[in-house]
């Protein structure tokens, strides 16, 4: 299993609960993970893990080879045309959900960009939420069920956007919306 925490870095665990890796940031190591601030993980494929972090947005570790290398901030969003140092900067990816039908939904909090992205040529394809409110601005995780994607956001909205008809409507909710996970029970205890 792959863990992740807010100030130590990436860890990886064995069935039986013991460390395997641990990625930290190190800079007598220049192959060492630049960024310690990871905010999601998502699997890309047998070999590439991708990484959210703060700062440096998109971080891909190669897991054969242990190797990290790091998106442009511009450009395809693919291991293949990614760099081997970090460029600077201030964003940070909040979220990378699969959306089915080839795409990715990628989100991030401070240039407010919530981008569909092509997963085989990293190309970004659209808008996956379009923020027409200037108060509602950041979404940190997104959801597909079947023709829609939910995205939560920071400011009391769940964000709707209909795929098949390309509309886009918001729901709201108490409190700041945190993570979203498919309700799949048919029966509910009471």
């Amino acid at each position: 299993i792959w863990v992740a925490t807010h100030e130590g870095g990436l860890t990886r665990f064995s069935a039986a609960g013991e460390v395997t890796r641990a990625y930290r940031p190190d800079p007598a190591d220049l192959r060492a993970i630049a960024n310690v601030r990871i905010t999601c993980l998502f699997d890309l494929n047998d070999s590439i893990l991708m990484i959210g972090a703060q700062r440096t947005p998109v971080i891909y570790l190669n897991k054969r080879t242990g190797l990290f290398t790091y998106w442009s901030g511009y450009g395809p969003m693919i291991p293949s045309a990614a760099l081997t140092k970090p460029v600077g900067g201030n964003d940070w990816c909040n979220y990378i959900s699969d959306i089915g039908d080839g795409r990715l939904a990628i989100g991030f909090l401070l240039g407010h960009k919530q981008w569909f992205v092509d997963r085989a040529s990293g190309a970004v394809t659209g808008a996956a939420f379009h923020m027409e409110k200037p108060t509602d601005q950041t979404i940190v995780d997104a959801l597909r069920i079947d023709d829609r994607l939910y995205g939560a956001g920071w400011q009391h909205h769940l964000h709707i956007h209909d795929l098949a008809a390309n509309t886009e409507t918001t729901w709201s909710t108490s409190d700041e919306c945190t993570v979203l996970l498919r309700d799949d029970c048919l029966h509910l205890l009471a």
